[in-house]
């Protein structure tokens, strides 16, 4: 039998396919569903003076629910759709791929509702585990995450 911690883990290794649908300079944007939830992962991507770390931010939004869409203010709504653990693994495996893709060296988010810190809190409390970064720093109502050890 499967411990929960072993059934959590399975679960956070497993993402589901994304639709990278906005590849620009300074923005890129994907899509990914779950059931009748439509999420979207928004990565802005500032530019950086040249001795400045290579620093992204994200966000994700439940996007639709039922084919309908939500607008932008819904960011607060995917805590309660009962898909946790594939929203987790798939945010995840897509900042993976931006991180490489664009060399970055810096993540930030920020979020002022206590469910929002405490989503990515678990986000890059995994991330780390993965290797995908190295350390992170709570800011209260931000974090910022670093792929590799301070200099």
């Amino acid at each position: 039998m499967k411990s929960f911690n072993h059934y959590i883990t399975e679960v956070l290794d497993k993402p589901l396919k994304w639709n990278e649908f906005t590849k620009r300079p300074t923005e890129r944007q994907a899509e990914f569903n779950v059931g009748d939830f439509g999420y979207v992962i928004r990565v802005m991507i500032p530019k950086n003076a040249p001795n400045m770390m290579k620093t992204i931010g994200v966000e994700f939004t439940l996007g639709s629910e039922g084919g309908v869409s939500k607008g932008q203010g819904q960011k607060h709504d995917i805590l309660k759709t009962g898909n946790a653990g594939a929203v987790f693994a798939t945010v995840i495996d897509y900042i993976k791929h931006v991180v490489k893709d664009e060399k970055v060296e810096r993540i930030l988010f920020s979020g002022k509702e206590q469910s929002r810190r405490s989503l990515y809190n678990a986000i890059l409390k995994r991330m780390k585990k993965m290797g995908i970064i190295k350390r992170f720093e709570n800011n209260g109502d931000s974090f910022d995450a670093y792929t590799e050890k301070a200099k």
